[in-house]
């Protein structure tokens, strides 16, 4: 297994046969995964990831990153920044981010995963944005992420702290001053997945379902 570590500055970093590991660093870097169960890094800077081959786990970290899944079932980190993701061929993972992360699941049943903090801002232009979201492929969107419990940082097992929340998928009914709904709503050309985490009748974070004119309970895992 290699280790690789660009550094300040522009890198170019190629793991090629091996399970690798390549961390960019600074600068605007380009890390190539190879052969093999690949870990990328993109660092800060606006950088490139290529997963190529093999099963790889791809991390945008901060910076306005491209990342490549290429062949294999790859999982893909979309990071702080207003990242794009393409999972490539595969049954793929994307998870979103905090920025404007464009998510795309490419070939293969892709799983979009979302927790706290995942789905980017609160309007159709700045919350994460899924261009290929496609069920007959068995593609699926999952918050289940978000009911977890939060564990007590301090604690050396982790320990439950309240009430976990709960999903409650409501269609494209509007929302009922209740705490965890989830509703979809059409707009012109694209789809909006919305979701009321504290029960004020407002989106607490929302996704976009770009060429999506219906939306049912069986593409949303809570």
């Amino acid at each position: 297994m290699d280790h690789l570590y660009g550094g300040a500055g522009n890198d170019i970093l190629s793991g090629g046969d091996g399970n690798d590991q390549l961390f960019g660093g600074s600068g605007a870097d380009q890390l190539m995964g190879g052969y093999g169960a690949d870990i990328l890094h993109g660092g800060t800077g606006d950088d490139y990831l290529y997963g190529q081959a093999g099963n790889d786990t791809l991390y945008a970290d901060s910076g306005a990153d491209k990342l490549f899944g290429g062949d294999g079932n790859d999982v893909l980190y979309a990071g702080t920044g207003n990242s794009k993701l393409y999972g490539g061929n595969g049954n793929d993972i994307l998870h979103g981010g905090a920025g404007h992360a464009l998510l795309t699941g490419g070939a293969g049943a892709d799983t979009f995963l979302f927790d706290k903090g995942e789905t980017g801002g609160l309007t159709p232009t700045s919350c994460v944005e899924i261009t290929d979201f496609n069920p007959a492929q068995g593609d699926i969107i999952s918050l289940a992420p978000m009911t977890a419990y939060d564990p007590y940082a301090g604690a050396s097992v982790p320990t439950q702290i309240g009430t976990a929340l709960t999903l409650t998928f409501i269609g494209s009914a509007a929302f009922s001053h209740t705490t965890g709904e989830v509703r979809y709503e059409v707009d012109s050309g694209y789809t909006l997945i919305e979701g009321d985490t504290n029960g004020d009748g407002q989106a607490d974070f929302m996704i976009r379902l770009d060429g999506v004119t219906t939306f049912a309970a069986s593409e949303l895992v809570l």
